[in-house]
């Protein structure tokens, strides 16, 4: 799946004896995608890379478990006292949703050792985000690992690992509790991939709404109200204009 300026606007469905690493390369063909900047955890590797980057785009990829080596490493790197000299740190703090946060952002742009270790493409600098929530006297603490491809600032790290983010919040998550994708039974023939493209569809006019609802009240609303669903649709030729 491809997404532009928060919308969704290319997807390639993926066989039944297949799976996403290897519907890629063909997502990769269509011309919109070239610059693209962003993949899932499961595309964190070589190929992937290469076939990005070979394009003249950015990737911005989290290394997990299917990368046990390279996020070990990027994990000790980033952890070593000894090479604070060589990282730059960035701290943001906001509040909303009845929670403040404060993210600090650590990149390190001299990986000369580890570059050579793992001799990848996609590798130009490391980095992490430490995220320490406060919600209701409680207090949470994540820390997101990225591997990019271009030598950017901690301000445009922190940017960067926020839209690739924003990807499971503002698609993934919507579509599966909002829309509730998963519990859908249509299984057999064009309907599921067909099906996929219009929520898709929808969810980005959404999106495109300059109004201070949220998606899930647009929704409601594009329902109840008759009159909100022209200006809802009219949102079809902005994300045209995006193409």
């Amino acid at each position: 799946m491809f997404r532009l300026r928060g919308s969704t606007v290319w997807q390639v469905a993926v066989d039944k004896k297949s799976n996403e690493i290897r519907a890629l390369p063909a997502l990769l063909e269509m011309p919109e995608v070239k610059g693209a900047a962003a993949a899932d955890a499961m595309h964190t590797q070589r190929a992937a890379a290469e076939l990005i980057t070979g394009q003249g785009g950015d990737c911005v990829l989290a290394p997990k478990g299917n990368q046990g080596s390279l996020h070990k490493d990027a994990k000790d790197w980033l952890g070593d006292p000894g090479k604070a000299g060589k990282m730059a740190s960035h701290q943001k703090a906001g509040c909303g949703h009845s929670r403040v946060e404060t993210r600090t952002t650590t990149v390190c742009r001299d990986i000369g050792p580890l570059q050579d270790a793992h001799r990848r493409p996609g590798v130009a600098v490391i980095g992490k985000v430490e995220s320490v929530r406060v919600s209701e006297g409680r207090t949470r603490t994540e820390t997101r690992h990225c591997i990019m491809s271009r030598k950017m600032s901690p301000e445009d790290f922190l940017k960067a690992v926020r839209n690739r983010w924003a990807i499971e919040n503002r698609l993934h998550w919507v579509l599966d509790v909002r829309m509730r994708e998963d519990d859908l039974r249509n299984r057999t023939g064009r309907g599921p991939e067909n099906l996929a493209g219009i929520r898709r569809l929808v969810l980005s006019m959404a999106h495109l709404m300059d109004d201070k609802l949220s998606v899930r009240r647009r929704f409601l609303r594009a329902a109840q109200v008759p009159e909100y669903r022209p200006e809802l649709i009219g949102n079809a030729a902005k994300l045209a204009e995006t193409l």
